[in-house]
């Protein structure tokens, strides 16, 4: 059965955030558990406000699964699950939950679009807004930008941000608009807004000096909080931002690595971390004022050459790195513990040093300074056997 419409073939009710198309109210009442629960009484009229609720609730779930779900096909919802607590959606068998696909067994990458030659890029950092805005950085071109990918193509959206001698630079997003930024240069660790109204860069409070600083890999943890690393210490950090100010919390780890290293976020409190000399993929815990290394975390992939890596969900990382040339897909196992890699990878001919960002939850985006392209890559899956994709 495809999903192929929400329920707006029944415009009197209220979708999302509509006010009533009958009364212009705000009219939408949450039913009570009990409704929830045990069912609609027999024979008896719904109440105008419970099915605006209900119709909402519908609307907001076939929207949530659009996100990660390609229009080439179809995808079959068989139950809801404990909707009074909006734990999540089975899918056979699979529980989505939490904005993040869980469990599902990836097939392999494939392009979705169009390359975009940025040129004379040089090491460059990639994070993402929104499921279509990307902020683009790196160490030679030295500008902030805002690319948007439209299903076909990027484009530039509004004015870049100059900063000069910049060096090979990190970054992470923050929030919707406001995203953390270090550079090997200045070695300030800063927050920057883009306003989509005026379509500009800002800086957002004040620098924090972090002179150890090389080549700097950075992995959001929440709103406020971030994991950052370098190429020249190798010690560990978590920071905080608190509108104004950026703050160590906690006590740094080194992890006695070289190379280059790139980390990335599976939940507020885990990072996976790799890095070229040593070529073990690790998850590391912070544990509100220090970080530890997972026990049994350690899957050592050997010839790693510069690393990308993002977190597609709280369990599956996109990995790729310059000699291996392949992207592919590593899953944690936090019960047993351990990683394997979950379906085929796509080889990527002929790449340098590039980063990976993950806009949702089966898209990635690449680009490297090399072959200088922004790709854009969608990964299918299967479930009991056979490929799905979500229609609307």
């Amino acid at each position: 059965m495809a999903i192929t419409s929400k329920p707006d073939a029944n415009p009197e009710f209220a979708l999302l955030d509509q006010s009533d198309p009958i009364t212009s109210g705000d009219n939408v009442t949450e039913a009570t558990t009990a409704l929830k629960n045990y069912g609609w009484e027999y024979l008896k009229t719904i109440a105008h406000d419970y099915m605006n609720w209900l119709h909402r609730k519908t609307s907001q779930w076939i929207t949530y699964f659009n996100q990660f779900f390609s229009s080439t096909g179809q995808f079959q919802i068989n139950e809801i699950v404990e909707y009074d607590t909006d734990e999540g959606v089975k899918i056979e068998d699979i529980l989505i939950k939490d904005s993040k696909i869980k469990s599902l067994n990836w097939i392999a990458p494939r392009q979705v679009g169009n390359n975009l030659n940025i040129s004379s890029n040089n090491g460059p950092a990639i994070t993402a807004l929104s499921s279509s805005d990307i902020v683009f950085m790196d160490g030679q071109i030295e500008e902030l930008r805002i690319y948007r990918f439209n299903g076909m193509i990027f484009e530039r959206l509004g004015s870049a941000l100059s900063i000069g001698g910049a060096g090979n630079p990190g970054i992470c997003a923050l929030n919707s608009t406001d995203f953390a930024y270090l550079d090997a240069a200045h070695d300030d660790l800063r927050t920057y807004r883009f306003d989509y109204t005026s379509e500009t860069f800002s800086q957002v409070g004040n620098d924090l000096n972090v002179p150890w600083v090389s080549t700097p890999a950075m992995a959001t943890m929440t709103s406020t909080d971030i994991a950052v690393i370098d190429d020249n210490s190798f010690d560990l950090y978590y920071f905080r931002f608190d509108g104004t100010d950026w703050s160590q919390i906690g006590t740094e780890l080194n992890t006695s690595g070289s190379g280059g290293v790139e980390i990335t976020s599976l939940n507020n409190t885990d990072i996976a971390y790799i890095d070229s000399s040593n070529q073990d993929l690790r998850i590391y815990r912070w544990g509100g004022s220090s970080w530890s290394m997972l026990s049994g975390s350690e899957l050592n992939i050997p010839t790693t050459g510069s690393p990308a890596i993002s977190a597609l969900n709280g369990t599956d990382i996109t990995f790729i790195d310059s000699n291996l040339e392949q992207l592919k897909i590593y899953r944690f196992d936090f019960d047993t513990p351990g990683w394997t890699q979950i379906g085929n990878g796509l080889t990527l001919s002929g790449i340098g040093r590039g980063a990976l960002c993950c806009p949702n939850g089966t898209d990635c985006i690449f680009i490297d300074e090399t072959l200088e392209d922004m790709q854009y890559y969608r990964w299918d899956f299967c479930v009991s056997g056979q490929p799905h994709f979500f229609s609307l």
